[in-house]
């Protein structure tokens, strides 16, 4: 990405968040989803989409933007029930989904992806509150990853 199009991605950033910060979601949904066409690989911007998105009570886009996240974010761990939960995820069996990665999150150390999937399983379930909690949690660890 050039320099240009990471300031101007960054400058949509700031502004979606200062939209965010005054309950104006659907503009600052706009603003996340111009800054992830110019940085598509910031998980960051696309889970403030999906934010922005549970906000307007717009769910399946909300986990169409957590996936675009998992796309861009650290591969997740590999492991018997990270195997497990992703081929139930590429199968639609959210509560499969949702077993095998709450067991992960009883293993150290807990990655971003772990949250997310779970966010997906538990909003395709019509657990709204859960997921967004879940959401959550994995956007402050992407946050604290890229502060770091």
């Amino acid at each position: 990405m050039s320099e240009r199009s990471e300031d101007a991605a960054a400058a949509l950033y700031a502004q979606g968040m200062k939209l965010a910060k005054n309950n104006d979601w659907p503009e600052a949904e706009a603003a996340f989803r111009q800054a992830a066409e110019l940085a598509p690989k910031a998980s960051v911007t696309w889970l403030s989409v999906a934010i922005a998105c549970c906000h307007q009570g717009r769910y399946e886009q909300a986990v169409l933007a957590i996936e675009w996240a998992l796309h861009a974010a650290m591969p997740i761990r590999e492991t018997p029930e990270s195997v497990l939960g992703v081929a139930r995820w590429e199968a639609a069996d959210w509560r499969g989904v949702e077993e095998a990665f709450r067991r992960l999150l009883q293993k150290e150390p807990i990655d971003s992806p772990t949250h997310l999937f779970l966010a997906i399983a538990l909003i395709s379930q019509n657990r709204v509150q859960e997921g967004v909690d879940e959401l959550m949690a994995g956007y402050r660890m992407e946050i604290a990853e890229s502060e770091s």
